[in-house]
């Protein structure tokens, strides 16, 4: 969906409040990462990794050249306003605040859900994990529940195949 309405939702001094708080909560918080594998990755990249509790945090130089080097790599400006929904989660947030796992009735309500809003372009190729198939299966189920359920979204695909074992049934 485009907007043929140019706003300004923030002014640069809100925008640079944000950025310093993110650097802030970044460098002084960290982020919980309970993967090993990708906590050391982090770790390599430049982040400080504290194994013990699974944080690692980024200096806000890193940050700003991370930004710096890829900027280059953000579209241009234009008049239209797009988004898109999704996420990698293993559980959501009920109405009532609960934290819920994820099952396939779950996802097939979120999809049902967006493609009612009216700002959403498309959802993103990957809701989440259901907790009610097996783990091994979990990659042909996403790509299920994308190909059907995401159908109405001219651009929504999924384009991840996690075990090349499972390429063949995917074709």
């Amino acid at each position: 969906m485009k907007l043929n309405v140019k706003c300004e939702l923030l002014n640069s001094g809100e925008m640079d409040l944000i950025h310093q708080n993110v650097l802030r909560i970044l460098e002084e918080l960290g982020l919980k990462v309970e993967n090993q594998k990708i906590l050391s990755r982090l770790g390599d990249f430049g982040g400080k990794v504290d194994q013990k509790r699974h944080i690692v945090t980024f200096s806000p130089a890193l940050i700003e050249s991370f930004i710096n080097d890829t900027i280059e790599d953000i579209p241009g400006d234009d008049d239209s306003l797009q988004t898109t929904s999704g996420g990698y989660s293993l559980n959501y947030m009920d109405i009532n605040g609960n934290l819920e796992p994820l099952t396939i009735k779950t996802i097939i309500g979120i999809y049902t859900l967006i493609s009612k809003l009216p700002y959403i372009d498309r959802p993103h190729s990957y809701i989440g994990t259901p907790h009610d198939v097996p783990l091994q299966l979990h990659p042909l189920y996403d790509a299920l529940l994308c190909w059907k359920y995401a159908k109405p979204f001219s651009s929504a695909k999924y384009s991840v195949i996690i075990n090349p074992k499972l390429n063949p049934y995917f074709f």
